[in-house]
């Protein structure tokens, strides 16, 4: 079996985590990968996850600053497919690397570019630093919070998302490519992938404010829940804590029926639990779970939850992780040896592909490894691509790269139907099929928004035989199909990959499973706390000496509240986001193979492991491995250089990751003696004298505004920004730079109404994306059924039956 990607070469000009992890996917899945580095050595060596981010690529070192390293690249790029950049907009142009210039030497090259917020408005000159996107868009500030103190945020959030929805757009582009002979330049942002992991605030903001009308489902969801009976964290007879996750009417019976406080529902209190509107009998009946937590240890009750269908598992870190039964049963560990620092386990594939498997196995290269190799195989000249035979044909450009696929959408919730939003972003026909009674029905604008945006709603019985034929007829034209659904109930729907594939052989088929259809996890629900709390994030994002009580350590009801709460705000909602790009990235994967061999397969993605790549930073472990960074215990960041300080009036992040961004902010402040003293002369002594120079600069910081400092620093060229202007929500719907660069769109819709929504997350210059409304519950039920030649008297019928639906 072949994977996706092979023949694929790539040139990949990044540093930094986003860059790396994208092209590590690219490798895995049989690019050809060449690392440029500088002569030095990529400045991220030094962090333990490089040789996993970078396994199976070779290594060139180029000193850009020499004329003969850009004509070396550019002969290079005639044999190149992808190139991948993340420099600020602007340098690669003044190199002579921009797109225009190498588009010239090969018309077919797909050009990816990471940025922190695109390539033009204001904000195009900051550095594509996560932490940047962060504090500049309000992602340190927790939803409702104003004017007090920004949190750091440990989870690279902007990295990890951006590095696979360039993954994504490099795939569309490559359909594009492979339909036309052209390439393309594709754009992604340490910002859209931070606002697309908190999706639902700008449109519960703009439904606060009255820029939206709210829909039915809307008005309860403002009013607010009292008191979230379903996420709970709990401790146990042992000590340990474990995250609940019962997001169901049926599994919160079921925990309350397991934990033997079955008569709650008969006392007028809490019979509508779990949703309680009154605080107090919420905060009641949430003493009387803790209460019963406490009877067992935690392994009885994981044990018990299996048996009983209740949702809930146990606080990992990230190397725990690495050794739970999931995370085998995905395949979600391989061995490598590098040649570094000898016997490693890595994190594994992010998709399973049945037909074109992920191949891991090459370890990361050596600095310089291949230049003998690479140099040696150069042409004496630069030369200029070819037109391909597709180049001179008449094949019509696309008015987006994923124009003419159908998705099927059968997902649920949040996860699976917001990465297949990804895909009709990128210009697919995406059909959601929900049920007459569907849960994502009555959600209005904060239920249906993110995930619903862009796609088609089917409102159709699949219990019924004539709501199945209807299903058939769309499957045997579709070009993929994406579902979540635990046990046997795709079996029973008629939607199981066997029964499918019999409709359509060709179809790409996705399973966006928690914990995929093997092994321990198979048919257990989760929801995103669970994801989150077997990847180890929570844990670390707790900070230094914050860490949970130890296990026989009593605690009262008041003090397991407040760790509860502790942990809620770690284990924040993101870990549904963070899969969704991994679905959207699955998709686009298998639908380019689709287009180029006409092949589908059955594929799987996995919340855990999808959330587990945003925590790869510690998912390796070899002999001698460093400990990963904390915190600090004030949650203001992870070292002097990589951190929160008080400004004169605001809060000011500052992160200097490279040599010359700490020697520009000696320069910056005065005190060029720091670069030589003994304390502070390399990275490593830094760390070692971590508190020392935080000491040093803080005061120093506390002299003047954080905007200040963040244009003063600017002309030394280190990274900063002021942390606490606005929340995420009021940034994206308020910041006149926002709007310049056009990052937030206008959309309408004849029953939702107008309404602002991010731009399309990846940006594609030949075959841009569309952004789309989000449809009301069944709204295209109508539609579709006469596209599918379904006679009008028969589709009345269907509709006075309750077998299909529409508002």
């Amino acid at each position: 079996m072949s994977t996706i990607l092979k023949g694929l070469n790539v040139l990949d000009l990044t540093e930094g985590m986003a860059g790396s992890l994208a092209s590590m996917i690219l490798a895995d899945n049989g690019a050809a990968v060449i690392k440029i580095e500088r002569p030095t050595g990529d400045p991220y060596r030094s962090n333990p996850a490089w040789i996993m981010w970078n396994r199976g690529k070779k290594s060139l070192t180029l000193d850009l600053n020499d004329p003969a390293a850009i004509t070396t690249i550019k002969k290079l790029v005639p044999r190149t497919d992808v190139f991948i950049e993340n420099f600020r907009p602007g340098i690669t142009d003044s190199l002579g690397l921009g797109y225009n210039n190498l588009a010239t030497i090969n018309h077919a090259l797909i050009y990816g570019s990471l940025t922190c917020f695109g390539s033009t408005g204001p904000y195009a000159r900051y550095k594509p630093y996560n932490a940047i996107a962060e504090a500049k868009s309000g992602g340190y500030l927790r939803r409702g919070q104003t004017n007090a103190q920004p949190i750091y945020r440990v989870r690279p959030r902007g990295d990890y998302s951006s590095a696979l929805m360039l993954v994504q757009g490099i795939a569309a582009a490559l359909r594009v490519q492979h339909m036309t002979g052209l390439g393309q330049k594709v754009e992604s942002s340490a910002f859209a992938g931070v606002v697309f992991t908190d999706s639902s605030g700008a449109t519960a903001r703009q439904l606060e404010l009255g820029i939206m009308d709210p829909q039915p489902g809307d008005r309860g969801r403002l009013a607010g829940a009292s008191i979230n009976l379903s996420y709970l964290n709990v401790r146990c007879k042992d000590g340990q804590w474990l995250q609940m996750a019962n997001f169901t009417d049926r599994l919160f019976s079921n925990l309350i029926r397991v934990i033997n406080l079955s008569w709650i529902f008969g006392d007028s209190k809490f019979q509508s639990a779990p949703r309680i509107a009154n605080r107090e009998d919420a905060l009641e009946l949430r003493r009387l779970i803790y209460e019963q937590m406490q009877k067992k240890p935690i392994d009885e009750w994981i044990k018990i939850f299996r048996q009983e269908d209740v949702c809930g598992d146990r606080y990992l870190t990230t190397q725990q992780a690495m050794d739970h039964p999931y995370v085998a049963s995905l395949n979600g560990v391989v061995d490598i040896d590098d040649p570094h620092v000898g016997h490693t386990k890595q994190i594994g594939p992010l998709i399973q592909f049945a037909n074109t498997p992920s191949e891991i196995g090459l370890p990361s290269p050596l600095l310089g490894q291949h230049n003998i190799e690479i140099l040696n195989s150069l042409p004496r000249s630069i030369s200029v691509g070819k037109p391909t035979k597709q180049n001179n044909s008449k094949t019509r450009i696309p008015d987006h790269p994923l124009s003419g696929m159908l998705v099927l959408d059968f997902a649920t919730f949040n996860a699976g139907p917001q990465g297949a939003s990804l895909i009709a972003d990128l210009g697919a026909r995406v059909i959601k099929v929900e049920g007459p009674n569907s849960e994502d029905a009555p959600g209005g604008h904060l239920g249906r928004g993110r995930t619903f945006q862009g796609k088609e709603s089917l409102v159709v019985d699949l219990k019924t035989s004539e709501g199945r034929h209807i299903i058939e007829k769309l499957l045997a034209k579709a070009d993929g199909l994406i579902h979540n659904m635990r046990g046997n109930t795709p079996s029973r729907l008629g939607l199981d990959f066997e029964t499918v594939k019999t409709i359509n052989p060709e179809i790409v088929y996705l399973y966006a499973a928690s914990y995929g259809s093997k092994g321990l996890g198979v048919g257990r629900a989760a929801f995103h706390p669970i994801a989150g709390c077997l990847s180890g994030g929570p844990l670390w994002q707790l900070g230094k000496n914050n860490s949970l009580p130890v296990c026989d350590t009593p605690m009262t009801i008041e003090e397991i509240e407040k760790c509860s709460e502790t942990l809620m705000a770690a284990n924040e909602s993101l870990p549904d986001q963070i899969s969704a790009i991994g679905v959207g990235t699955a998709l686009a994967l298998a639908l380019l193979h689709k287009s180029k061999t006409g092949q589908g397969q059955y594929l799987e993605t996995s919340m855990l492991i999808s959330n587990l790549y945003l925590c790869s930073d510690d998912f390796i472990r070899y002999e001698g491995k460093p400990e990963r960074r904390e915190p600090d215990q004030s949650l203001q960041g992870i070292h002097a250089l990589h951190r929160l300080y008080e400004a004169k009036d605001s809060w000011l992040l500052l992160t200097c990751p490279l040599e010359e961004e700490w020697e520009g902010l000696c320069h910056a402040i005065n005190l060029p003696e720091l670069i030589t003293d003994y304390r502070f002369s390399t990275h490593q002594a830094r760390l070692r004298n971590d508190a020392w120079l935080t000491a040093i600069l803080w005061p120093i910081f506390k002299e003047y505004p954080a905007e200040d400092w963040e244009e003063y620093l600017l002309k030394f060229d280190v990274a900063s920004s002021r942390a606490d202007t606005q929340r995420t929500e009021d940034f994206l719907l308020t910041d006149a730079g926002v709007k310049e660069a056009d990052l937030v769109v206008d959309v309408s819709h004849p029953t939702t109404g107008k309404m602002k929504r991010v731009s399309p997350a990846i940006r594609l210059s030949l075959t841009p994306g569309r952004a789309g409304a989000p449809h009301t519950f069944g709204e295209d039920t109508p539609y579709i059924l006469t596209e599918l030649n379904t006679p009008n008297p028969e589709i009345k019928s269907l509709r006075e039956r309750g077998i299909i639906k529409w508002t």
